[in-house]
């Protein structure tokens, strides 16, 4: 027997970084920052571990899920292309069997089949940086916050029963196989920004369903809301009359275990 919340339960459990996985991440992390001090040393105020993986919502299915490290130099002595072409030094010099490559604005390491992406930034505030412009933008350099959306997201999870981090698991791995129609970014603001009033996971991925309807923009998002809200209303018609083998069967038909 099964229900629906004990499924996706089961399912965010599933989608969470293994504990041997998560410590070679950490050792990986632990000698890049190693390195960057060794190297630029005085320069530079902190390295930086941003992005999915600081907040807790990276999940491994995601093919184009990254490790991102920011490193902050104390001011700016040079343009954006010099910092880049110094952390691209770095990394082919201490992962020589390793792919290393420029993905603008950052340069990639690719290790084990993660890719890790470091991106220079010029220290502003304490919680402002300068980082390198992407290349459509005319500016050279872009102001960001690198932590501004993880204490708004880790907020938002305390106010909602721990409930956030699972729900924004969930719904990436059910974009990824669904041909990544949202931005991942997209999907964990979206839902961050939502009032929920429930104490169920179910409940949460239920109205999720029409809070990512917010931001359907094109005929092949809305197209994918409109079959979820479809499975939604089975889901429930199952739940009210107790069919909890059927609920399963219905969940696993197109929100399969990894």
């Amino acid at each position: 027997m099964g229900d629906a919340n004990s499924y996706l339960i089961d399912l965010d459990k599933a989608l969470q970084l293994k504990e041997e996985k998560r410590e070679k991440i950490e050792r990986s992390i632990a000698f890049i920052q190693e390195k960057v001090w060794g190297i630029f040393q005085d320069k530079i105020s902190s390295v930086k571990i941003f992005g999915s993986y600081s907040r807790d919502t990276f999940i491994e299915k995601d093919s184009d899920a990254d490790i991102d490290v920011l490193v902050v130099f104390k001011k700016q002595d040079y343009q954006s292309q010099t910092y880049l072409s110094k952390i691209m030094s770095f990394a082919s010099d201490y992962y020589p069997r390793s792919v290393v490559y420029a993905d603008h604005p950052t340069i990639a390491i690719e290790l084990e089949h993660l890719k890790f992406e470091i991106v220079p930034g010029i220290f502003v505030t304490s919680e402002q940086v300068k980082i390198p412009a992407p290349k459509n933008i005319e500016s050279k350099w872009i102001l960001t916050n690198p932590t501004r959306f993880k204490i708004q997201l880790e907020k938002s999870d305390r106010n909602n029963r721990y409930l956030i981090k699972p729900t924004v698991r969930i719904l990436k791995f059910l974009n990824c196989i669904n041909d990544k129609l949202f931005d991942s970014f997209d999907i964990e603001r979206q839902i961050a920004n939502t009032t929920f009033s429930s104490s169920l996971i179910k409940d949460y991925f239920y109205q999720s369903i029409s809070s990512l309807e917010g931001i359907a923009k094109s005929e092949k998002q809305k197209k994918l809301i409109s079959e979820l809200k479809t499975r939604r209303k089975r889901l429930k018609t199952l739940e009210t009359g107790g069919l909890s083998d059927y609920i399963e069967t219905e969940l696993k038909s197109f929100l399969p275990m990894p």
